[in-house]
């Protein structure tokens, strides 16, 4: 199951007054068993060392609903390679936050979001004749904090070969 999202501030920023997107505060849910893949494709912000005056923040919601620790914290125009800015949440909620100041305004951000199954995660049984067997969210990056089990099991006395895709 994977569903595609766009997450966008205001179409400019504003630098007369402080501006909160909205509340400043966007909370995005995946279906149960997801994690949610957040990939900038333009970060054009006020860098400054601490990110204390435009960012845009991201992190993870806990089960429980209470905020986790992988906060991760932007302030800068946009790296050559816009993929090391990659978020994937610990659950299926994260809460994304832009703030900006009276100053000094880029671009602002784009990015795109989407829930990866992880279904198959810790283990999964596949009974099969033959199928197709992948990490989650491949052939995109691949996701970290995953430990996931997978069981073939051929039918009767038959036996399975297994061939690697090398590319």
């Amino acid at each position: 199951m994977e569903q595609k999202a766009s997450l966008r501030p205001p179409t400019s920023l504003e630098t007369t007054t402080t501006t909160t997107w909205t509340t400043g505060l966007v909370q995005l849910i995946g279906p149960d068993r997801t994690r949610l893949v957040i990939q900038f494709t333009q970060l054009d912000l006020e860098a400054q060392p601490e990110c204390l005056y435009d960012f845009v923040e991201i992190r993870s919601l806990r089960a429980d609903s209470r905020m986790s620790d992988d906060a991760v914290r932007w302030c800068t125009s946009q790296h050559p390679v816009i993929e090391k800015y990659n978020f994937v949440s610990e659950s299926n909620k994260a809460i994304v936050r832009f703030h900006s100041d009276y100053s000094i305004a880029g671009a602002g951000f784009s990015a795109t979001w989407q829930a990866v199954d992880i279904s198959g995660c810790p283990l999964q049984t596949l009974t099969a004749r033959e199928g197709t067997l992948m990490s989650p969210n491949y052939p995109h990056f691949l996701m970290t904090h995953l430990d996931c089990a997978t069981t073939i099991l051929a039918p009767g006395s038959h036996f399975f070969v297994i061939h690697f895709l090398l590319s």
